[in-house]
């Protein structure tokens, strides 16, 4: 499972404003990383998890009305532990568990979906001076015993329509609107996740 180590904060999003991307990162990253640490500490004294509150939501949308099951990797990876690392990003080392097989024997499963967060974050506009959160997830659903790949796809929620807070905003409420918005950047990707596997079933 790939997850960032916490959310994110970071500007100029959007190609109109790549122009200014690089100067406004140089003169305001130690800002948004401050921000970025401000945000995680609310967000902790909340307990908010945001790896459990997709799975919940993929649950009751997606897996209630076929029977299937919704493992937390974190919780089983240690009954794994012939995983391999695959890849960087940036700081964070991601862990793949390719025991796929052992992993659907395990819990009487005949598919897993390896769900994997690659970014949480708050995009803060240069020109709008709002911040948007975003929300970027893979999701793989494989067959066993054949580790077959059904489906490999990433969504995101896309935050260029939502009219967004100033960045201060997200501090405000001790977390309360980052977990606001967050479920709602989740309830985006989980109801597009959801849509398309209708689809592959007709």
């Amino acid at each position: 499972m790939a997850r960032p180590s916490g959310l994110g904060v970071y500007y100029n999003r959007f190609g109109s404003e790549a122009t200014f991307g690089l100067l406004g990162t140089a003169f305001s990253g130690s800002k948004d990383q401050s921000a970025a640490a401000e945000f995680n500490a609310a967000l902790g004294r909340q307990r908010f998890d945001l790896y459990a509150e997709l799975l919940e939501r993929l649950e009751r949308v997606v897996y209630l009305r076929r029977g299937w099951k919704v493992v937390d990797t974190r919780r089983t990876l240690a009954a794994f532990r012939d995983y391999a690392v695959t890849k960087k990003w940036g700081d964070l080392t991601i862990q793949r568990l390719p025991n796929y097989a052992g992993l659907c024997q395990a819990h009487g499963a005949d598919t897993v979906l390896d769900v994997r967060i690659w970014e949480w974050g708050v995009w803060r506009s240069s020109f709008k001076r709002v911040a948007t959160m975003r929300l970027d997830c893979e999701f793989k659903l494989i067959a066993y015993p054949a580790n077959k790949v059904l489906l490999d796809l990433r969504l995101a929620s896309d935050v260029k329509e939502k009219k967004g807070f100033p960045l201060a905003d997200f501090a405000k409420d001790d977390g309360r609107i980052l977990v606001e918005e967050t479920r709602d950047a989740i309830g985006v990707v989980t109801a597009a996740f959801a849509d398309i596997i209708r689809e592959a079933e007709q």
